[in-house]
This record gives C-alpha cells, structure tokens and sequence, in this order.
C-alpha cells in the first residue's frame, strides 16, 4: 500500500530571524520587446522579495511541517516549511539514505534572498540562484488518483507573477518516487523560466557520477564563460569523481535526449538516480572541491557530512532561461530511485559499459512503464481539488491576486482568503477605495504593471509615490522608478526613499542617501550596515571608526561592523588592534558563497603565515588552479536560446 501521512519533523536547526525591512530593490528586468534577441538574457532584480538575513549560528530543536509517502519500497519526507523540499529519500530494503542530510539547519547567504539551507531535494524557479521561497512556508495538501495519494505543494511565486505546484506521488510496488513540477503562467506575458532541480547527495570516497553524455561544458566562476571538455577524462583526472575535484566547479552535461538523467553513485555503483521527461532536458555536477576553504564551507553549512550536488533543469547551463509564453502551463514528471549495487560499474568499468549499465537499472525500476506514461497519466488529476489543505505560516500574496482578478481562481491550487493577513491589508484598500491607507511606514511591496495601473493614476503621498517607484523598478523602468522615489522625497523626506535611492545611484550620491537613511531610521540594521559598508569600501577608514564607535553596542558587535573595524584599523596602519579582533573572533553568519573578506584582510594585515583555517573560505586550490580557471573562461559555445540537449 501507498500511504501520505502529515506529520512534524524534529529538527536541529539555528533560528532564521525576521524578514528584512527593505524590498531587495535594484534595476530590474523584465520581458519587453525585443527581450529576446538578447542570446543570454538575464532576469535580475528581485522586487517584491525582502531579504531572509536575520539569523545566528546557534543550532536548537525546532519542528517543521512534514509529509510521508511511503510505499513497500521507498520513504520520502518532504518539508512544506522548506519550500517543500524532499527533505529524505529511504530505501527501505537496505535502510540507505540517497540524499545528504546535514548535522544540522544551518542558514547562509547562498540564496537569492540571503539564506539557505543544504539537504535533500530543492526546487528552484525564478532568477538564477537558490530559488526566493527555498526557506519559505508553501501550501500543502493531498489528492486522490488511482496511483494512490498525491502530495500536492504549490505556491505564487512573486518575482514572476506565476503558480509553483510540484505533485508528489509514490504508487504502490514502486521503486522510484514520481514527482510532477508544474508551473503556471496566467499572466498576460511571456516569461523568462529558470528551473532546476537540485539534489544534495553524500560525498563518498570512490564515489562516481554518470550521466549520458560524452561532453561537458565546465565552468569555475560567475562570468558565465563555459569550456568545452570531454567526459569522463579530461587534463589527466576524472571529471565524475567527486573526490578528485581540486576546486569549487561546475559540469554541466551535454545530455543526449533520448532519456535524460543523472546517477551519484557508491563504489559499489549503489545509489541514486534522478531521471525525468525531456522537457528538464539539463543536467549539471557541483562539488565543493578539496581545498581547505571548500572543506570549510561544507562544515559550515552542514557540520561533519561531505556533499556534492547533481541537478536538473530546463536549459542546458544555468546561465539560459527558457520562454514560457503568456497563458501557459509547464509540466513535467521526474523519478527518484535507488540503484541497486553492482561491483564493477563504478570502479574501473569503461565509460559507456557503465552508463549502459545505468539504463538497463532504470529500465527495471521503472517496471515497464515510462516517465511520459507517469506524465500523462498526472495529468488527469492536475486541475482535482486538494484537501487536507494546511497552510500554516503561509502568507496571502497569491490570495491577494484573486482578490484584485489578476489571476483566476484555480480549484487545484487555491489561495485561501483566510491567508490574507496585515501585509496586504493596504492593497486590500487599494482595490476597495482607489486608494492606499495613510500609515508611518509604506506598505510591503507587490510587482508588476496590474498594480502600477491601480496606484498611478491616484498616487498623491509620499507613501504612494514611493511605492510606485519600486512598482516601476519591479518591471525594468529604473528611471521611472528613481523619478518616483524621488518625487516621495520632494513631499517628505524618509529613510526609505533615501536606502532605495542608494541603491541605484552611483558612489557619492549613494553615500550621501545612505547617510540621510540612517539619520532617520538609526535602529535599522540594513542601512546601518550598508553606511559602514560604503565608508570602509570607499576608504574613508577614519570616518568609518568614528561612525562605528557612535553606534550602540549591539550593532558594534555585529560579526560584519568587527570585520569593516579590522579592515579599517588595518588600513590606518593599527595593525595589533586589527589583529586582536581577529584573534578574538569575527563571525559573519551571512557569509556570502564566493566572498573572500576574510583573505582580502588579512592580505591588508600584512600578517605572516596563512590565513587562519576558521577564516579560510577560498575553493580555488592554489595560484596555479586560478590560472586554470582563468584559462577555463572561454567564449560560451555558441547555441539557440532554448535549445535543449
């Protein structure tokens, strides 16, 4: 029998503070004639979203929502509190976990919204990075099929403007876990989609991956550069090894399309294999490397387990988006299993001996039926209402669109008016009265042209004018947008339309827009923080220890403002007192994946020896590695926007 069980998860987990108070505002962009004549478009931006950066490093027990399903064969536990995140896979004839499970829930800022958490199965839609709702409550509920309960978890995925739903299932006698992804554009729009689905597995010693392909483009920055190379071999090691990986890099597979999937497997050849339909036609490894600093971030993020990541997505590279044109929906169905072991497969086998291997596996698990008879036989049950409905700590943006007709009601993904709650109150007002509330703060931000055709023809307050300027920057009008911002200011000056406008103006105007900022909001951590910043990054050292000094000691012992005092006192040539600092301990919870700070001052030191292990960060091995990775960026192999492999 298959069986959906809602339950609480028990977890060690530091707390994740509240939400910031500014929107993450910034130039934007979003589709507009011509979008796509640009071969590599960029979704950028992040408006309505606040950032998620408030958290310590001081792990606790704290429960979290959890669904089971369960069949004879597998166990798999998703967490609705994590963005609906397969959280655990068990194959229960062997009791083996196929997916890595950190010591402990650890946020860090490798999201687009600051933090993130490692483990299990993420999905990811949206901008480029670890998806907005990764550490977000989702709705959840269960449908009837007749391959048993389906677990159905969706969401309104801000940025974009569309419906997230992923329709989970387990039927019985299955050996592999279906799950359904599905995303809906009922927008008037098309859209740029960036999907991809990230499995965190355990690193082992003599691990391998395999996938069907015979090349892969290999890419060790951000530049989004890629080279060229072939599988498995190539400079004298095994890409697919996980252990043999000098570096932080990334392999992404020219799959062949026929059946596109991806396997981390034991050196027994024992483990897991992710498979799915040809519409998620990408597939990519990440490792962390074997550098102190990749050893550091892993202990970081997740305590004493080593992990790499396979993935899979939509685009061949993580770099391209894929058209999604107005009024449609995407779909289609992955599987989880787990490969039984098999001694010569992973060891020595030759490349295409082991891949033939692999097919045959999935043949069998998949007991005659395949990934599209699975996909069709979804669909049926796509448009079904769910019940069980818990939506516990959900908020009420998607309930907030019905209510304004943006978006009509879905009886498969509904948006309770229950979840409507004080943050979209003000625009609750706006569709009944035309207009918003007077109030000391602006309301929380939505997105998009519905809104800015609802607020602009009334706008009269400061309060309006500011939020249709980050209404124009959430659709790509940077200027339109300064232009309202700074009409807010011309009716009263405030913090807010001064933090916003430090973000788009250049060094000095910024400076000068951050100080206002914090003269009016001086308990805010954000613009606290970013004033100390811009004074220490633009060396004005002297002027940063002044500021630094007339801050209460709350914020002085704020693991960042320690950091810009040794970097400030180091460059002012007081090197002892920078060093004591260090000595004492300077912890940064918001570290941000790629940041080298820690190295930047302790080159600025001047200090002998290395770097201090707790502060090493650095996943490029050596000198000689980095003139790798610069050879590595080379032109991007030219191909057709949305072509899959």
């Amino acid at each position: 029998m298959a069986t959906l069980a809602f339950s609480s998860l028990y977890v060690a987990a530091s707390p994740f503070g509240p939400q910031g108070s500014f929107a993450l505002a910034g130039p934007g962009a979003m589709i507009r004639d011509g979008y796509w004549d640009d071969p590599r478009p960029e979704l950028t931006g992040l408006l309505p979203y606040r950032p998620i950066a408030s958290y310590s490093r001081d792990p606790g027990e704290r429960d979290y929502r959890a669904a089971v399903l369960e069949n004879e064969h597998l166990r798999a536990v998703f967490l609705p509190d994590l963005g609906g995140r397969l959280w655990s896979l068990t194959d229960k004839s062997t009791g083996l976990e196929l997916l890595h499970q950190p010591d402990f829930l650890q946020p860090a800022n490798l999201a687009v919204r600051n933090a993130w958490v490692p483990g299990g199965v993420e999905w990811n839609l949206g901008v480029r990075g670890h998806w907005a709702l990764t550490v977000d409550p989702v709705f959840a509920g269960s449908v009837d099929s007749d391959s048993g309960p389906v677990l159905r978890l969706w969401e309104f995925e801000r940025r974009l403007g569309v419906t997230w739903r992923i329709d989970a299932f387990l039927p019985p006698q299955s050996r592999v876990l279906l799950v359904r992804p599905v995303v809906i554009n009922d927008t008037g729009a098309d859209l740029p989609v960036y999907w991809w689905s990230n499995s965190g597995v355990p690193q082992v010693r003599g691990g391998r991956v395999l996938v069907p392909a015979d090349r892969a483009w290999c890419h060790t920055g951000d530049s989004g550069q890629l080279r060229d190379l072939p599988l498995p071999r190539w400079e004298g090691r095994d890409v697919t090894r996980p252990d043999e990986a000098r570096e932080s890099i990334d392999y992404f597979f020219r799959v062949r399309p026929e059946r596109p999937w991806i396997a981390a497997v034991r050196p027994d050849g024992g483990g897991l294999i992710q498979a799915s339909t040809n519409r998620l036609g990408g597939r990519k490894l990440f490792v962390w490397g074997e550098t102190p600093g990749g050893r550091h971030w892993q202990d970081w993020l997740s305590g004493s387990g080593r992990y790499f990541e396979i993935q899979a997505g939509l685009a061949p590279t993580q770099f391209d988006y894929q058209r999604l044109p107005a009024g449609q929906t995407w779909a289609w169905t992955e599987a989880y299993g787990c490969l039984p072991p098999r001694d010569a497969r992973c060891g020595d086998a030759p490349w295409e001996e082991a891949l033939a291997s692999v097919d045959a596996d999935l043949e069998q698990l998949l007991a005659g039926k395949t990934l599209a008879d699975w996909d069709r036989a979804a669909a049926h049950w796509q448009d079904e209402a769910p019940h069980q409905l818990d939506s516990t700590g959900v908020t009420g943006w998607g309930a907030l669109e019905v209510a304004a007709g943006h978006r009509a009601p879905r009886v498969g993904t509904p948006y309770p008016f229950e979840t409507l709650g004080e943050d979209q109150r003000p625009w609750l007002a706006l569709l009944r009265t035309k207009t918003l509330p007077e109030q000391e703060e602006p309301p929380v931000p939505v997105a998009g042209w519905d809104w800015i055709a609802r607020l602009e023809p009334t706008a009269a307050t400061w309060s309006d004018w500011l939020s249709l300027g980050l209404l124009w920057l959430s659709v790509g009008e940077t200027q339109r947008g300064m232009d309202a911002l700074r009409a807010s200011l011309s009716m009263r000056p405030t913090g807010w339309a001064h933090y916003y406008l430090s973000l788009l103006e250049e060094s000095e105007a910024a400076q000068a827009h951050l100080r206002a900022a914090h003269g009016f909001l001086p308990d805010s951590a954000q613009v606290t923080l970013a004033l100390v910043a811009s004074l220490a990054g633009g060396g004005q050292h002297r002027d940063c220890l002044t500021f630094i000094e007339s801050l209460p000691e709350g914020f002085r012992q704020m693991g960042r403002i320690r950091y810009w005092t040794a970097w400030c006192l180091a460059h002012l040539g007081q090197v002892p007192a920078a060093l004591r600092l260090l000595d004492e301990g300077i912890e940064i919870p918001d570290l941000r994946e790629g940041e080298l700070s820690f190295t930047d001052l302790w080159n600025a030191i001047g200090a002998p020896g290395p770097l201090p292990a707790r502060y090493d960060f650095k996943t490029s091995s050596s000198p000689a590695d980095e003139v790798l990775a610069g050879a590595l960026h080379t032109t991007t192999p030219e191909r057709k926007q949305g072509e899959t492999q």
